[in-house]
């Protein structure tokens, strides 16, 4: 695990972003410690005080992940003694069964850790399991690790879990029958082509349609700032469909802003200045990096440029501008209630009939329409450098 993180019960504590609170994840590691049987009911569980002092952070969002959690029914809040086990359950319901869910450790500089987006969805995952009544086990695995035991009866999970969410893709390959030593089993999120059954978003349509909304308010110097730890494929895919759509307009592509990105580690300010100023004729970036958006434009405002007077930013997935009060990102998202009703749909198929009748649903994508969009600055030279080596149809990095 990384060192440059709190932990509770060894798990990582992000600071706040991606609609991760402190609060939320403190709460999420505690209900796992208690679908995982840490305690008995009854049991008494370690003060806020010891909590907070083993993690690393400050009592108040363990206090108020302990007074969430007693609301619920898990908890039992004595004046005189301390807290206690209440339920295994939400106001004492007995839970279906657990489901297992399972997610990959990222070696960076030697420490292992899980990235905050990673968490925001593991987060989903587990309120889904609450509303519908399931326990949940939390399995973190690093890349070295046997991951065709992870949907294994009797492998990675206990007998308690019914089925298996994997947060990473894996080698997984489609079997319409169920084999009866495999647990039920359903991947969330990108459209792996190796692990099925997926659920995941259409992000191949989703930036075509993200760019052709770029288009129709006038800009015509477009880039992509492209995520350098997204696997191949997907950023092939999210490319693919950004190139359809300036292949329709009769736009050139881009392709040295994009291999330039790849180049720029997460966090590096420097970098996104140089880039800013490498591609400075440009009036609209996608970027396909969640959460890097808002340091994009961080940098701009910094360096004078104006969001979106002078530049227009694009993201994928919803956040702040930071710019101004209540400003949000024009981004593409996904309806993610939608894609965990799926999962937990395709388990239960699974589970009832022993066969998984989808290899592959992709969720339909959305444009939040937020603050960071707006028609191009009259007058703006050409692109510098756009059509260097870009003869013929735009084909993306082949």
């Amino acid at each position: 695990m990384s060192k440059e993180h709190p932990q509770l019960f060894g798990r990582p504590i992000f600071p706040p972003d991606q609609g991760l609170t402190l609060t939320s994840q403190v709460r999420e590691i505690l209900l796992e410690e208690i679908h995982g049987g840490h305690w008995e009911v009854g049991e008494r569980l370690p003060s806020v005080a010891t909590l907070a002092r083993q993690s690393g952070l400050s009592r108040w969002p363990i206090q108020e992940a302990f007074e969430s959690l007693r609301k619920e029914g898990y908890l039992r809040q004595s004046s005189r003694s301390g807290t206690y086990l209440e339920s295994l359950a939400p106001q004492g319901r007995k839970p279906l069964g657990s489901i297992g869910i399972v997610l990959m450790l990222e070696e960076e500089q030697g420490n292992w850790k899980t990235p905050p987006f990673t968490q925001y969805r593991l987060g989903r995952v587990i309120e889904m399991a609450e509303q519908r009544n399931f326990a949940v086990e939390v399995k973190y695995l690093r890349p070295s690790d046997d991951w065709s035991r992870v949907d294994q009866v009797g492998g990675v999970f206990s007998d308690k879990v019914i089925g298996v969410i994997a947060l990473n893709p894996f080698h997984h390959p489609a079997a319409f029958e169920l084999p009866p030593d495999r647990l039920p089993f359903v991947h969330i999120g990108g459209a792996s082509q190796e692990c099925h059954p997926t659920v995941a978003g259409d992000t191949m349509l989703g930036f075509y349609k993200l760019t052709r909304r770029i288009i129709e308010v006038g800009h015509r110097n477009i880039i992509c700032f492209c995520n350098p730890t997204d696997p191949e494929w997907e950023t092939q895919s999210r490319l693919d469909g950004h190139a359809r759509a300036m292949n329709e307009a009769g736009l050139r592509v881009n392709e040295e802003a994009c291999r330039r990105s790849m180049t720029i580690a997460e966090g590096d300010l420097a970098g996104l200045r140089t880039f800013l100023e490498e591609f400075r004729d440009a009036t609209a970036i996608i970027c396909m990096w969640g959460g890097v958006d808002f340091h994009i434009v961080q940098v701009a405002t910094m360096m004078g440029i104006r969001v979106p007077e002078d530049l227009s930013v694009t993201g994928h997935g919803a956040g702040p501008m930071g710019t101004k009060s209540g400003a949000t990102m024009t981004c593409l998202e996904y309806d993610m209630n939608a894609m965990l009703n799926a999962c937990f749909d395709l388990l239960q198929v699974q589970r009832t009939r022993r066969r998984a009748e989808f290899s592959q649903i992709l969720s339909n994508p959305l444009i939040h329409e937020g603050d960071s969009l707006a028609p191009p600055p009259p007058r703006r030279p050409a692109l510098a450098g756009a059509a260097s080596g870009l003869a013929g149809r735009n084909r993306y990095l082949r």
